[in-house]
C-alpha cells in the first residue's frame, strides 16, 4: 500500500571547485567538479518521477 503523502526531495548543489578547495561559496557561482557532475546525474535519475521541480539559475545548481 502506497503512502498518501508525496515524497519531497531537498537537494543542494553537487560538489563545486570551491567546495573541494574548502572555500565558502556564498552566492558566488563556481563550476562543478567531476564528482559534482556525477552527483547531478545521480539526482536526475531520482527526479525523473518528480511532479514539480525548482532550481536556482546557477551552474552549481546542477
Amino acid at each position: 500500500m502506497g503512502s498518501i503523502y508525496p515524497e519531497i526531495f531537498v537537494i543542494h548543489h553537487g560538489q563545486t571547485e570551491w567546495n573541494a578547495a574548502g572555500r565558502h561559496q556564498g552566492r558566488l557561482d563556481s563550476p562543478l567538479t567531476g564528482k559534482g557532475r556525477r552527483q547531478a546525474v545521480a539526482m536526475a535519475g531520482m527526479l525523473r518521477r518528480a511532479v514539480a521541480c525548482a532550481a536556482r539559475p546557477m551552474a552549481g545548481a546542477g
